[in-house]
């Protein structure tokens, strides 16, 4: 009679020290008194004085040792779990009465945190350890993901709003009307068709990237960068055309389909394609196309390492840099072969859509010659802090 309740009084301060080292883990609050001990209890103590003493002993070494590892902000969850089951495995393992009890409740203790989870119920409070930031992690993400969602919709409304914007109309010169007599001839490469390219290449490039390296940051970042590429560089391009206004090359075929101008130079053509031959200046076939197909360029140049020292040296890498901008090259130049723009305008466009793409990937993304470029910077703060000693330091120049 007397074994079976010492057994039960000891199995119960043994999920009591489980319970213990749960609450550190979970809530971040010093471990609660010890138990009142019952009559039948003291009975027991007072037949077998060793074995109280151990039990004793057995709770005083993990409260001192769960108050210990409060003081330690810089371990994780679950290393303050970890270090809490083997010092009492190790303390029960002292007391020769309690030691076939030490391998349930470690279990136990094991058991209680899975179903807790990392964060466990408290994962507030233990959030103010630099390894727990996670803990703030998901509600913070689905804010931010708001925003840039919205920021980029708002984006795109100006897009549209602007383009049905009346331009400024610029004086003709009749000793400059030989700019804009060129013949009038489709594009080359359409307006849809570019949509199309600079919206589905980088997204592929991307997805792609996604399947190989599973990086949700890295996902999710990259399309932020290069969607709100598209976006500045759509408004820049837009509200230069209208305040500019400057006539396209084939812009007298289009005021006078006919060929015949009359006294006043009032156009006489279609209303929307004298209004689109107004917006020569910049180029917004240059513009978009270097912004689509630049940013592919650099994401995957920043993938590669292609201009940090672990890329030195392999041409392949400066092939797949110099390819994007290539496709970009092509379709900025076709627009100065069907007239529909001044080799000025696709100067500037092209210059618009890089100086974009470049602004919004080094907001998301770190330098091409940095030794950890192929990360985002919300994953350069996942760092582990053995690997933050060298990339802080390298990192410091650029951030």
């Amino acid at each position: 009679m007397q074994s079976q309740q010492q057994q039960q009084q000891q199995q119960q301060q043994s999920n009591n020290g489980s319970g213990i080292y749960t609450k550190v883990w979970r809530d971040d609050r010093p471990p609660p008194p010890p138990p009142a001990r019952s009559r039948t209890a003291t009975i027991d103590h007072h037949h077998h004085p060793a074995s109280s003493y151990h039990h004793h002993h057995d709770w005083a070494q993990q409260r001192s040792s769960s108050t210990s590892r409060l003081s330690s902000n810089s371990m994780s969850n679950y290393q303050t779990l970890g270090s809490g089951a083997s010092s009492a495995s190790a303390s029960r393992a002292n007391s020769p009465s309690s030691a076939h009890h030490s391998a349930s409740s470690d279990r136990q203790l094991l058991l209680s945190s899975q179903q807790q989870g990392p964060g466990g119920s408290g994962s507030q409070r233990g959030a103010t350890s630099p390894n727990h930031y996670y803990c703030y992690e998901q509600p913070i993400l689905e804010t931010v993901m708001i925003v840039e969602v919205f920021f980029r919709v708002l984006l795109a409304i100006v897009n549209i709003e602007l383009e049905n914007m009346e331009p400024f109309t610029r004086k003709i010169h009749e000793n400059e009307l030989w700019l804009y007599k060129n013949p009038r001839v489709d594009s080359y490469v359409t307006t849809s068709v570019l949509w199309v390219a600079i919206i589905l290449v980088p997204l592929i490039v991307i997805s792609l990237v996604f399947y190989i390296q599973k990086e949700k940051n890295d996902f999710s970042q990259a399309v932020y960068s290069y969607t709100l590429s598209l976006g500045f560089t759509g408004v820049v391009t837009n509200i230069l055309k209208i305040i500019v206004g400057r006539p396209r090359p084939d812009f007298f075929y289009r005021c006078f389909p006919d060929g015949n101008v009359n006294f006043d130079f009032e156009c006489t053509g279609d209303p929307i394609a004298i209004r689109d031959g107004k917006k020569s200046f910049p180029s917004g076939h240059a513009s978009l196309a270097f912004s689509g197909f630049g940013f592919v360029a650099l994401y995957v140049a920043g993938k590669l390492h292609t201009f940090s020292w672990n890329g030195k040296g392999q041409s392949w890498k400066l092939f797949l840099f110099l390819f994007p901008l290539g496709i970009a090259l092509t379709i900025a130049i076709s627009r100065t072969c069907d007239y529909h723009h001044h080799w000025q305008d696709v100067l500037t466009g092209s210059l618009i859509g890089l100086a974009m793409t470049f602004l919004c990937y080094r907001h998301y993304y770190p330098p091409l010659d940095c030794l950890v470029c192929h990360k985002p910077y919300i994953s350069l703060k996942k760092i582990e802090p053995k690997e933050m000693k060298t990339t802080r330091i390298e990192l410091s120049r650029w951030t």
